[in-house]
C-alpha cells in the first residue's frame, strides 16, 4: 500500500498548477520558443540584440514557465552564454542588485562571493556609503558579466520595476551603455502587458525597444495535448468526447488545464473500479474530477474578485464583464472596451486618480485591468481586447446580479 501511495503521489506531481514549474508538456508555445531561440542564436554569434524580449499577458498563462524554459535552454544548448535570473525585488536597493549580479569567481578573496564586489570597493579606501558604493559598481559588475559569448538577464514580474525607479533606471541605462559598447547582452522580461508603459514611467535616458511576445490562452489542440500526454504517461487513456468536455471546462487557460489534469488523475486513482493501464477515463471519473475542479476555480474567481475590489476598479470590471458576456466572452474592439471604461468612471474613481497624481482616471483603470490580467490586448489587423479568463467574466456578472437582487429585496 505504501508503494502504491508513493507512486500515486509521484505521478500526481506531473501536473503542476500554479507552481511556476515547467509542466510535463509545454504545448502550444512553439512560436514563442522560436523567437527566444532566434535571439539566443544571435547572442551566441556575438551579435548585439536590436531589441529585448518581453513575455507579456495575463497571470498564470505560463510566462514564468517560459522564462524558466529559456534558462534551461541556455544551460542545455547555449552553455557558453552566461545567464542570471532576477526577481523585481532584486531592485529594492543598489546593494541587492549588485549582489545578485556579481560573479563570485571574479572576487576569489571572499568565500561567500555574494557581497564581495561591494566589500572590495569599501576596503579600497574609497569614501562612499555602502549604497553609494554599490551604485558605482553596478556598471562595472554588468560589464564584467558580459563575456564575449553573451550574457542574458531574465527578470520576472518586470511590470513592477517602476516601484524601484532609481535602481531600475540606472540598470537600464547601464545595459544600454554596454550594448552601445558592442557587448552582447540580452534582457528577457516577463510580466503584464503593461511592461512598456511601466518602464517608460521610469524615464531612463535609454528606452529599451521591446519585442513583446503575448502569452495568451492556448488553442484546443495544444490544450488536448497538455492533458492527454501526461495522463497517457500515467497509464490512462481519455475518450475524445471526454477530453473535449475537459478542455471546454478549462477554457484553454493553462493554469486551469493543470488543475483539472490533477483532479482527473486523483479521481481515477480513487475510482473504485479504477482503470488499469490502457483503459480510458470516461464520464464517471470526469464527474468526480469536476467537483474538485469547480471548488478550486470558484475560490480562484473569488480571490480575483476581491483583488479588483481592493484596487477600486470593481464597478468598471463589472461593466466590462457584461460587455464580454453579451458577446459570449468573445473579444471586443479596443474602441468598444475604452468606451465601456470611460462610461463607468464615477466620482470615487476620479478622486482615486487624483490622489495618484492627477492622472486620467480612464487611463489609470485601463492600466490596472491590464496589470491584474483581467483583460489583455490582441494585436492583428484590428486592435482588440480579450478576456484574461473567460469564466471570470461570467462569475463577476453573476455576483453583481446577486447583489442587485439582494438590494431589491431589502
Amino acid at each position: 500500500m505504501k508503494v502504491q501511495s508513493r507512486l500515486s503521489k509521484a505521478r500526481d506531481s506531473r501536473f503542476t498548477p500554479g507552481a511556476g514549474i515547467s509542466p510535463p508538456v509545454l504545448a502550444g508555445r512553439e512560436t514563442e520558443k522560436r523567437k527566444i531561440r532566434s535571439a539566443l542564436d544571435d547572442l551566441e554569434a556575438g551579435l548585439n540584440p536590436t531589441t529585448h524580449l518581453a513575455l507579456t499577458g495575463p497571470r498564470r498563462n505560463g510566462k514564468t514557465v517560459l522564462l524558466r524554459w529559456a534558462r534551461t535552454e541556455i544551460l542545455d544548448r547555449y552553455n557558453e552564454i552566461k545567464c542570471i535570473e532576477l526577481k523585481s525585488e532584486s531592485f529594492e536597493s543598489y546593494q541587492d542588485l549588485v549582489s545578485e549580479l556579481a560573479d563570485p569567481s571574479a572576487f576569489p578573496n571572499h568565500a561567500d562571493g555574494r557581497l564581495s564586489a561591494i566589500t572590495n570597493l569599501l576596503e579600497s579606501g574609497i569614501s562612499a556609503s555602502r549604497e553609494g558604493a554599490a551604485k558605482i559598481l553596478l556598471g562595472p559588475v554588468l560589464k564584467q558579466r558580459c563575456s564575449e559569448n553573451g550574457f542574458v538577464i531574465l527578470i520576472d514580474d518586470a511590470h513592477t520595476l517602476d516601484r524601484y525607479a532609481n535602481t531600475a533606471k540606472a540598470f537600464l541605462n547601464d545595459v544600454q551603455a554596454l550594448i552601445g559598447d558592442a557587448r552582447p547582452l540580452l534582457l528577457i522580461l516577463a510580466g503584464s502587458q503593461n511592461i512598456p508603459a511601466r518602464l517608460n514611467r521610469i524615464e531612463p535616458t535609454f528606452w529599451a525597444c521591446l519585442d513583446c511576445i503575448d502569452i495568451g490562452l492556448l488553442d484546443n489542440a495544444a490544450a488536448r495535448e497538455i492533458l492527454r500526454l501526461p495522463l497517457k504517461g500515467m497509464g490512462y487513456g481519455i475518450k475524445a468526447r471526454t477530453i473535449d468536455s475537459v478542455v471546454n471546462e478549462a477554457q484553454c487557460y493553462p493554469y486551469f488545464l493543470q488543475v483539472i489534469g490533477q483532479a482527473l488523475h486523483r479521481a481515477a486513482v480513487h475510482e473504485p473500479d479504477k482503470p488499469g493501464s490502457g483503459k480510458e477515463i470516461g464520464d464517471a471519473i470526469l464527474e468526480r474530477a469536476l467537483k474538485e475542479f469547480k471548488v478550486v476555480t470558484n475560490n480562484y474567481y473569488g480571490e480575483r474578485y476581491q483583488e479588483l475590489q481592493r484596487a477600486g476598479v470593481l464597478p468598471v470590471a463589472e461593466a466590462v464583464a457584461r460587455r464580454f458576456v453579451s458577446r459570449g466572452t468573445r473579444s471586443i474592439s479596443a474602441g468598444a472596451y475604452e468606451a465601456v471604461v470611460s462610461r463607468s468612471i464615477d466620482t470615487k474613481l476620479e478622486m482615486l486618480a487624483k490622489k495618484r497624481g492627477g492622472i486620467d482616471p480612464a487611463a489609470w483603470v485601463e492600466d490596472e485591468l491590464l496589470d491584474l490580467g483581467f483583460v489583455w490586448s490582441l494585436f492583428g489587423h484590428e486592435v482588440s481586447c480579450a478576456a484574461g479568463i473567460p469564466g471570470l467574466m461570467n462569475y463577476i456578472v453573476e455576483r453583481a446580479d446577486e447583489c442587485e437582487s439582494v438590494l431589491r429585496r431589502t
